[in-house]
């Protein structure tokens, strides 16, 4: 006697196939898919380049991402690592991280419905190298290390969700002879559509301390003060000058508008 069972488990047998071969397929994706993938989301301007190891977690000798000036910048040993409990949050979200000799960076990123984000940065790249991606920064020649710290930021469009910190070491720029100038954290908190922030001195020659707040789409505004330390005095004269009138104290007190990013 048949088990009844029998021509059920026939007409799904099909189908079962199938969803094991996709299964299987999707387990062993290879990583020159990861290659497509970052081609189609960027709209063909960020490449990898020899991928090695799966789609869901591997590595790349390099990775080319396209600055705002409409050049390349080429990033030594890019990995990745798809995050699988991100899929539960409805999230598509891998972890990522370059060696470059430049630049030291991991983080997570990834897009949801509201669009693509980047959580959990930390990164460390010469100062230089901030103004390939923000060409405003290149008349400043800003020399020394950034370290960036970040929660939560969306990218389109940008907003920052959760605190971030910024610190500038053996800070240095064109304008002035004095290098470093000093070390100085940046502080972000975000505020409704705004976001506020917080300049600190941490040490050197030029002190500058102050707050204000930021929207992307409005712009904003910093005031504080900068002051040169004693023995620094008669050397930050000049770069103190372009920032404001000296007060009696040999001081600046700065208010400045800030443009909007879009």
């Amino acid at each position: 006697m048949k088990s009844a069972s029998s021509p059920r488990l026939k007409a799904y047998l099909p189908a079962l196939v199938c969803l094991l071969v996709i299964v299987f397929l999707a387990a062993t994706a290879p990583a020159w898919l990861m290659s497509s993938v970052i081609a189609f989301a960027s709209k063909g301007k960020a490449q990898i380049e020899t991928p090695e190891g799966s789609f869901w977690k591997g590595r790349a000798a390099s990775l080319t991402i396209p600055l705002s000036n409409n050049s390349r910048q080429r990033f030594d040993s890019f990995s990745w690592d798809i995050l699988f409990s991100r899929l539960l949050r409805g999230q598509l979200a891998a972890h990522i991280a370059l060696m470059d000799n430049r630049v030291n960076a991991n983080g997570i990123t990834g897009v949801t419905v509201g669009g693509p984000f980047i959580d959990q940065l930390d990164a460390s790249l010469p100062a230089e190298l901030l103004s390939a991606f923000a060409p405003s920064l290149s008349m400043a020649s800003p020399g020394g290390n950034v370290h960036i710290s970040t929660g939560k930021f969306e990218l389109q469009p940008l907003q920052i969700i959760d605190p971030a910190t910024v610190q500038w070491k053996a800070a240095s720029v064109g304008f002035s002879k004095v290098a470093p100038l000093g070390d100085y954290d940046l502080k972000l908190m975000p505020n409704g559509n705004n976001v506020k922030f917080d300049v600190k001195t941490v040490n050197g020659a030029l002190l500058i301390n102050g707050n204000g707040q930021y929207s992307f789409t409005s712009g904003g505004e910093f005031q504080g003060s900068a002051q040169a330390a004693a023995e620094f005095k008669d050397q930050l004269k000049p770069l103190l000058q372009l920032l404001g009138p000296l007060g009696t104290d040999g001081g600046v007190s700065i208010h400045m508008r800030l443009p909007a990013s879009r």
